[in-house]
């Protein structure tokens, strides 16, 4: 992959309050990573694969041994 980075890359993540570009760009990849793992959940709902929340409460509690109140 080739990314080009602008003359005024510096600036831009010191004005994002980054230390350096490298710090910077890690931030836009990290933040796109969630956003994609948020769309993902937002396209699985749409499509009708949810999960009441009383089912999962129910399958996480007996998964970790945790007793209902």
């Amino acid at each position: 992959m080739r990314i080009q980075i602008l003359d005024d890359a510096l600036e831009r993540s010191l004005a994002a309050g980054y230390a350096d570009v490298e710090q910077f760009v890690n931030g836009l990849i990290r933040n796109e990573r969630e956003r994609l793992a948020l769309q993902a959940g937002i396209d699985a709902m749409d499509a009708g694969q949810v999960t009441a929340f009383s089912e999962f409460d129910r399958q996480f509690r007996a998964k970790n041994g945790i007793e209902s109140p």
